[in-house]
């Protein structure tokens, strides 16, 4: 706290007071250890709660910002805890120095300030061991055997015993602690009081812990033995024990090996069987299950080998010399049980006998094998079906071949042997009459058969092959499609479609580019080159008038075709006759057809139908209105200075993109032009028609029209009298108008407006007003023109 005295003088006269200043600590210095590093031991049999030791750490700082909290952040693994306030380290629970011997113990010293400030220590404790522990036999139970004729001090077993904390390398004792259990050779346990005599069957090494054989190995009396262990710490104080058992086997010594069941002998080692081929996988085959006088069947092995079928019947059993092992055995046996099933492929078409060696061994000391061959047979079985030398065939023979002629050859193979492999060949189909098979694949045109493209192009067949399977087993086939085409000859003549084709030309047709006059169609039966056809002109166009295009049949005008005397009109009988013949092969070939040809010259259309009434574009006609259907609204003429049906005109109504006869309100007579209303008109629905009137000529192939619009207007007719508007009248009510006045105003004062509308037209439709009754002592009068009400002098409510 800082204390100051402060003086105020005017100059004539002063005061003084005392200021007090506190000043408030700040926390700007973290606490610090007195130590960066504490060491510290520990015994590892120290009880939980002890005491390890204490961190302590100052803060500059004062108050709350130098209260210092400690906190252990890592490395106690929870086996140590600290004291938060005075910083002391305890044991939290127990240690163990063969669990960690070494811990290193981040420690941290908070203060109270905001924010804190935090410093850290290191406290690094070691565990000291101590030998606490007792020797273990592990595992407990320890097992070996021993052979019936082991002599006195072979060593059978190293007992395995551990200690943590043995002090020296040498501080394990072992001893036998005697016999715990026995077996006799039945499998039985053995009488307790015959345990002494077996006592000094086995010794122990008491440094190394090794078991020997110490006297001999009554087998005939224990098959298995279990003998008690102890282990003990001479280093500890006092002294510590561990406790286990060691299960000896007795070994029978092995004196005869595994034996195969009949027909296998020592003498004769081998078994023969007959098998059919193509068994599944997994079938069995036999069983080589094998027994032993003195021991059990310790597993089986089967190596399928490869031996030339000449040496089958010559071969020394089990003599493997000369025998090839297969990369994919068929044969396999169950190492346990020694049965043989499939495990690949039994084909007899591959190999007819399979011979494999089949091993046993048994589990005796020492282990005894014993072999024996085992021969298999095949049986043939007709498993394979035929197999052609493509998956189909395609053949050409041309048509009318003669009998016998080679179509082609078949080949098809049965991997099986003897008959079941030999193939017999067929055709089907409904073409199969036409063709027949020879033994050996050959196929022919059949005898009797005729073969005509023109009737049939294409035969599809089958080839089906069949073994000669002996009666009364399955015979198996196969089947591909044989496809046979018929090829083409040239047998046939080519055909017009008519015998006669017209064509009606008009004259001068453009010859840039030419217009086509009609198409001339032949057909010819056969095909291709054959059936290609070359068209000409033989007679009749001596001028070359024409041109006939000889791949299409397309005739063409050459020349511009008119009449014979140009001074002359054209005559609508003018006309040309051709011959024209079409001819196979592109023209090349010797057969042909005939057709005649006659082509019409007509006169050429040019010019267009002239109106003559309406005789002005855009007429207008007057109709009057409700008179009765049908009414003459005007007569349509034409001319067209062509001749014949060129200069024929019709009469028409356009309506959208369409020539009609009538609409709804008018018709047209096509021939007389005779134009006549279909319904009474009214003006007042619609007082005006535009109506697109056409004249065409009947020209071919060339016709022309023209247009000509007539607007039609509904002369109007006094046929509606006056009615009032906005007087508030109800339906069968003569119209009111309720009108207000002051009294007492001077003459000429505007009541208010009547207001009638009249639906005809011009002078049929002024209107005119007039007061009819009601109008007593003349006070009111009326403007007859536009309806408007005056008073006619001052109005007394009183009065009236």
């Amino acid at each position: 706290t800082i204390t100051l005295t402060v003086e105020a003088s005017d100059g004539l006269g002063s005061s003084t007071t005392d200021v007090r200043i506190s000043v408030r600590d700040a926390n700007n210095h973290s606490p610090r250890f007195e130590k960066s590093m504490y060491l510290s031991a520990v015994q590892e049999t120290a009880l939980v709660g002890s005491t390890v030791v204490q961190v302590g750490a100052t803060d500059g700082d004062v108050g709350q910002n130098a209260a210092i909290s400690y906190r252990i952040q890592r490395g106690s693994f929870q086996d140590f805890a600290i004291d938060s306030n005075t910083g002391v380290v305890t044991i939290a629970r127990p240690l163990d120095f063969d669990r960690r011997e070494t811990y290193s113990i981040e420690v941290l010293g908070i203060d109270g300030g905001r924010p804190q400030r935090v410093s850290t220590a290191t406290v690094s404790l070691s565990v000291v061991d101590n030998n606490d522990k007792s020797p273990q036999l592990t595992p407990f139970t320890q097992r070996t055997q021993v052979r019936e004729d082991a002599v006195p001090g072979h060593v059978i077993y190293a007992v395995i015993a551990v200690d943590p904390d043995v002090a020296t390398e040498d501080g394990l004792r072992y001893r036998l602690s005697g016999i715990l259990a026995a077996v006799d050779s039945n499998g039985r346990p053995l009488d307790a009081q015959r345990f002494p005599e077996l006592q000094s069957m086995f010794g122990i090494n008491e440094l190394t812990g090794e078991v020997f054989v110490a006297g001999p190995v009554a087998r005939d009396i224990v098959t298995e033995l279990t003998l008690g262990l102890t282990v003990t710490d001479v280093s500890a104080d006092p002294m510590q024990e561990g406790h286990g058992a060691l299960v000896v086997t007795l070994l029978d010594v092995n004196d005869f090996p595994p034996i195969f069941p009949p027909p296998w002998s020592p003498e004769s080692p081998s078994i023969r069987l007959n098998v059919a081929e193509e068994l599944p996988i997994g079938s069995v085959v036999t069983s080589m299950e094998a027994s032993d006088a003195d021991s059990n069947i310790g597993g089986y092995k089967l190596t399928v080998q490869s031996l030339p079928s000449e040496q089958i019947d010559t071969e020394e059993p089990g003599d493997a010399e000369g025998m090839i092992v297969e990369d994919a055995p068929v044969l396999t046996i169950n190492t346990g049980t020694g049965v043989v099933t499939v495990s690949g492929r039994l084909d007899y078409e591959t190999q007819t006998t399979i011979v494999s060696l089949v091993e046993v061994w048994d589990t005796g000391l020492p282990q005894l094998t014993t072999t024996a061959t085992l021969i298999i047979e095949l049986v043939n079985l007709n498993d394979e079906v035929p197999v052609f030398d493509a998956n189909s065939y395609a053949a050409t023979v041309e048509e009318h071949a003669a009998p016998g002629t080679s179509v082609l050859q078949v080949t098809a193979v049965d991997q099986d042997k003897g008959d079941l492999g030999r193939v017999l060949y067929t055709l089907t189909g409904s073409g199969a009459g036409m063709f027949s098979i020879s033994e050996d694949g050959a196929v022919t045109v059949a005898a009797g058969a005729v073969l005509d493209r023109e009737v049939q192009d294409l035969v599809s067949l089958r080839v089906v092959a069949t073994d000669a399977a002996p009666t009364g087993e399955t015979q198996r086939q196969t089947s591909v499609p044989l496809v046979v085409t018929i090829a083409d000859i040239n047998d046939h003549a080519p055909v017009f479609s008519q015998r006669q084709y017209t064509a009606s030309v008009v004259e001068n047709l453009p010859l840039m580019p030419p217009a086509p006059i009609l198409q001339l169609t032949a057909h010819d039966a056969d095909t291709g080159d054959n059936a290609n056809i070359a068209y000409t002109i033989t007679h009749g166009d001596e001028p070359g008038n024409f041109r006939l295009d000889p791949s299409t049949g397309i005739l063409y005008p050459a020349k511009p075709l008119r009449s014979s005397d140009p001074l002359k009109p054209p005559s609508p009988t003018a006309s040309y006759s051709l011959t024209v013949v079409a001819t196979d092969r592109n023209g090349t070939g010797r057969s042909s057809g005939e057709a005649s040809v006659v082509v019409s010259l007509l006169p050429q259309n040019q010019h267009k139908p002239r109106y003559l009434n309406p005789g002005k574009p855009n007429q207008t006609i007057e109709v009057p209105e409700n008179v009765d259907a049908p009414q003459e609204v005007a007569v349509v003429s034409a001319s067209d200075d062509d001749v014949g049906a060129n200069g024929v005109v019709r009469y028409h109504l356009r309506v959208g993109d369409s020539n009609v006869q009538e609409t709804k309100h008018f018709s047209i007579d096509p021939e007389t032009g005779l134009l006549l209303t279909r319904l009474s008109l009214d003006r007042e629905e619609k007082a005006k028609y535009e109506l697109v009137l056409v004249a065409k000529d009947q020209g071919s192939p060339i016709s022309y029209e023209t247009l000509r619009v007539l607007t039609v207007l509904v002369k109007d007719e006094d046929d509606h009298r006056p009615e009032f508007v906005n007087s508030g009248k109800k339906d069968g009510q003569i119209p009111l108008y309720v009108f207000s006045l002051p009294e007492n105003r001077p003459a000429n004062t505007k009541l208010g407006r009547v207001h009638a509308i009249d639906l005809d037209t011009d002078t049929n439709a002024q209107v005119y007003y007039h007061i009819v009754e009601g109008n007593s002592n003349n006070s009111f009068h009326i403007d007859k023109l536009h309806g408007v009400l005056y008073s006619s002098g001052p109005l007394d409510r009183e009065q009236r």
